[in-house]
This record gives structure tokens, C-alpha cells and sequence, in this order.
């Protein structure tokens, strides 16, 4: 979902003649497991217009799960061959 919102905003490619617009991209404030409260960041987009980065909120917003538990950070490394 992050990288498709990235793509859309023109961070990303399409197709290979499409050019990549450094100047647009997201940065997570928490990171899976990390304690929130209400009204703390999450992340921050980065976009050309206002129309584009409401549009990357949303979608990235409705991907994000928060639980009153506490959840387990993901191994990093999830196989070796």
C-alpha cells in the first residue's frame, strides 16, 4: 500500500520511461509494536500537492491496524536459503 501511495505521487515508476520524483515519499514515525497514543504521528507524507498527499493519507490510513494489545515486531529476516 506505502509503495503503491509512492508510485501515484510520482516517487515511483509505472512503466520504465516514467521518470522518479525524488521530492515526493513517505516517512513512518512508529515502526510495528511501538506504543501510540492519540493525536502522535504516524508518518509524514511528502507530495507535490496537497490533493496527492490527502490522497496517500488515506489510503496508507486505511492499511494501518492499531490494537490495544501488544503486537510482536515482524523477524526481519524471514528465511535463508
Amino acid at each position: 500500500t506505502v509503495g503503491r501511495a509512492v508510485v501515484e505521487m510520482g516517487g515511483g515508476r509505472h512503466k520504465k520511461e516514467d521518470s522518479i520524483d525524488h521530492s515526493v515519499g513517505i516517512d513512518f514515525a512508529v515502526e510495528v509494536g511501538d506504543r501510540v497514543s492519540e493525536g502522535h504521528p504516524l508518518f509524514t507524507v511528502y507530495a507535490r500537492n496537497e490533493k496527492e498527499a490527502e490522497e496517500a493519507s488515506h489510503s496508507i490510513l486505511k492499511s494501518i491496524q492499531i490494537s490495544k494489545t501488544p503486537v510482536k515486531r515482524p523477524e526481519l529476516i524471514l528465511a535463508e536459503m
